[in-house]
């Protein structure tokens, strides 16, 4: 009996690890790899999470989205290792599900890795910055200035934290008058069928600048999304996105 089902057992073994070794190929026989591991679960875990190091930033992506389907958080100390990985995206997509979970034994690599950003004076608008000040907020290691009008009016029903659209002004000018840098917004279209769609509109283009004083970033971004927002149509099933910052965002983080 222990003769026959170790005939079975090695094999399987043999196909995880011939899997995850597909994980690296761009071709499209990494996906397909990707979907048949999320098929197979989580139990493959233990020997995806032993190999990650050995992957390619591709074959660490596709990891990533596969730890996601699982929604397994035993993956949480590969992706916590990710976190100083040298490629910018491998960070964000961990930082993202980390934060989304949350796992709270991240909280000290989410510190390191914005302390990094800082340091290294990556542009507060990028999404790497914005994934970790997210997951950080999540974690309740930052601040999220939420004025009485902007909360009152969020809803989280359609995944996204959303507001609707026609009171775009009203919200990015409360958040200017509690000292909040608009960094920017995205419009997202309710569809007949639920699922919000990215719509296209006008941008400036503004961006934070680092050299100038804080009052004059809050001022300024206040005065570039207000334009944008004008261009937006009167449509009730239009929401949007908004990304703000806030001084502690520019500080650094204490381990303690």
């Amino acid at each position: 009996m222990l003769g026959a089902i170790s005939s079975i057992l090695v094999p399987v073994t043999d196909r995880i690890g011939e899997l995850i070794e597909r994980l690296d190929d761009q071709s499209g026989d990494g996906e397909e790899a990707k979907y048949d591991l999320i098929a197979t679960g989580p139990s493959a875990l233990s020997t995806l999470m032993d190999s990650i190091g050995q992957r390619t930033r591709f074959g660490k992506l596709l990891t990533i989205e596969i730890f996601d389907a699982w929604q397994d958080q035993r993956a949480a100390p590969s992706l916590i290792t990710l976190l100083s990985d040298p490629d910018e995206a491998v960070r964000e997509w961990s930082a993202g599900l980390l934060g989304r979970w949350p796992h709270t034994a991240a909280g000290p690599a989410f510190i390191v890795l914005h302390n990094r950003l800082l340091a290294e004076s990556v542009p507060p608008h990028w999404t790497e910055p914005v994934a970790v000040r997210r997951s950080l907020t999540n974690l309740g290691l930052r601040l999220d200035v939420v004025p009485t009008l902007t909360a009152s009016l969020a809803t989280n029903a359609h995944g996204p934290r959303l507001w609707p659209a026609q009171r775009t002004a009203d919200i990015v000018t409360e958040l200017a008058q509690h000292d909040q840098v608009v960094l920017f917004i995205m419009a997202w279209r309710l569809g007949a069928d639920g699922q919000l769609r990215w719509t296209k509109h006008e941008t400036l283009g503004w961006e934070f600048d680092r050299s100038k004083p804080w009052e004059a970033n809050v001022a300024e971004a206040l005065e570039a999304v207000l334009t944008e927002a004008s261009t937006l149509p009167d449509d009730p099933q239009l929401f949007v996105t908004i990304e703000w910052l806030n001084t502690g965002d520019l500080a650094t983080k204490s381990l303690v």
